[in-house]
């Protein structure tokens, strides 16, 4: 989907890489939040650790693998596709293999809120974000299609081949509005880290959860 387009819809114009002070900007935030009402998840917390409440802005990526069934959010998908096949499940993937997503798993995500909550004021300072408490917490870049062949790697070609390709326009046309490319630069200097790869984010998800068809 060209900018322009996106424009027409009422979104702004995304980029090649979101920079680390995108948070800030009120034309990001535009093309992230401005889609038929949907937005990447927001987190605020509070650290007491001063004279008086210090709230962060915590911008997530879609965190994957969930636990749970499906249900009608446009990022579902980003789950289903991995939990579903591990329990035995056929499940239908809504957007291009080619469609590039940005994402966290469970784990990794409580780690970065953990340590979004935990940073002093002087550690955003420190990483010349005094001005700020809005971060872009880390996150993984992956594309649809490599996180089917990382299933496939994980649990085999069998468990891959229960994901059934079935393009949902409006979905599709969601999706593809959210920036997958970010660089974050607070985050980091605060603590936080992104998974080292899919596969690592698959096997965390069969360790917590053990589901059924998974490689044992």
């Amino acid at each position: 989907m060209s900018d322009a387009v996106r424009k027409k819809q009422g979104g702004g114009a995304l980029f090649d890489e979101v920079g680390g002070i995108a948070a800030q900007e009120p034309s990001v935030n535009k093309s992230l939040c401005d889609v038929e009402g949907r937005c990447k998840m927001d987190v605020s917390v509070f650290h007491f650790g001063a004279a008086s409440p210090d709230g962060r802005s915590l911008r997530l990526p879609t965190v994957t693998v969930r636990p749970g069934k499906p249900n009608r959010a446009a990022s579902s998908f980003a789950s289903s596709i991995i939990r579903e096949p591990l329990s035995g499940v056929d499940a239908v993937c809504p957007v291009a293999a080619t469609t590039a997503t940005w994402v966290t798993s469970p784990r990794t995500v409580i780690a970065n809120l953990i340590a979004g909550h935990e940073a002093a004021a002087a550690q955003f300072a420190k990483a010349g974000f005094a001005h700020t408490r809005s971060v872009n917490v880390p996150g993984l870049r992956v594309g649809v299609g490599q996180m089917i062949d990382a299933l496939k790697s994980v649990a085999g070609e069998a468990v891959a081949a229960r994901v059934k390709w079935q393009i949902d326009p409006a979905i599709d046309r969601i999706v593809a509005t959210w920036p997958a490319n970010f660089a974050p630069v607070l985050g980091p200097a605060l603590g936080m880290r992104a998974d080292r790869d899919f596969e690592a984010i698959i096997r965390q998800y069969i360790e917590d959860e053990r589901p059924v068809a998974a490689p044992r």
